[in-house]
């Protein structure tokens, strides 16, 4: 039994190197069932290592797609952008800005000051669009600050956070009373960009300054017009020390929500 077995597996050999010579052309019939598999298992990405390069060997298909993975990210951004000028406009609209109703849509260049002593950016437009030191820039309703140094076509905006600028500002009382302050920066150093009102002078029926009021721009500037958000108060010094209480600020201004402002023209400088 166990020679004939072997003389079987012999055969079986024999055949299979005589095979090519007596049939070059193959045999259908067996080579169809495993060419089948083996051209299964070649077509199989992630067991071909040879198509793991496809995309890197096909310079031509990757550029095409790069190229239209960048004109679909711009054209994303673009729709972002053109969303958020809409609500800024939109912002500013419900503001009633009868004196000062004209902008300029500025790009905004650099977002942070090179200097930690100062708060500014810097816009792409300047004197050549006709812009002029102390117009303000908003971003929607809320204000950011004022021009400060005015180029050909840029320019650098002090931001209300900046240790140098000062502002009068308006809040309300709990009895709805208007009262006015000075603000200006918390502490000259630091990271933290919170703010203060100083000389808020309350009579004996306006009531307390509450926590988390809004804080809005004055109308002591007739470059800054009144009723823009400045930030929300987030601390009330004892009023009854002195008569005059500190408000601590939080200011509202986000540098990192859009890549424009707006900066508010005169009219009569169109």
């Amino acid at each position: 039994m166990r020679l004939r077995r072997r003389h079987a597996w012999g055969a079986a050999l024999i055949a299979l190197f005589a095979l090519p010579v007596l049939r070059p052309q193959g045999v259908g019939a067996l080579e169809e069932v495993p060419g089948g598999f083996f051209a299964w298992f070649a077509g199989v990405e992630a067991l071909n290592p040879r198509l793991w390069e496809r995309g890197k060997d096909d310079g031509g298909q990757c550029a095409r797609a790069d190229e239209l993975e960048r004109v679909l990210s711009e054209m994303t951004e673009a729709q972002f952008i053109k969303a958020t000028r809409a609500d800024d406009l939109q912002g500013l609209d419900t503001l009633e800005l009868d004196s000062l109703p004209l902008v300029q849509v500025a790009r905004v260049l650099r977002a942070h000051d090179p200097s930690p002593s100062r708060r500014s950016i810097l816009i792409g437009r300047g004197s050549e669009h006709g812009l002029a030191e102390g117009y303000a820039v908003v971003s929607g309703g809320v204000f950011l600050g004022r021009l400060q140094v005015v180029r050909g076509r840029t320019s650098i905006a002090r931001l209300v956070t900046d240790p140098q600028s000062r502002l009068e500002v308006a809040v309300r009382t709990e009895s709805g009373r208007r009262v006015t302050g000075f603000l200006r920066r918390r502490g000259l150093a630091g990271t933290s960009d919170e703010l203060e009102v100083t000389c808020v002078r309350l009579g004996a029926d306006a009531g307390r300054v509450p926590a988390h009021v809004p804080v809005f721009t004055s109308n002591a500037d007739p470059l800054v017009p009144a009723g823009l958000l400045v930030g929300y108060v987030s601390q009330v010094s004892d009023p009854e020390a002195d008569g005059f209480p500190t408000l601590v600020v939080r200011p509202a201004l986000d540098l990192d929500r859009s890549t424009e402002v707006f900066v508010l023209l005169p009219r009569d400088e169109r």
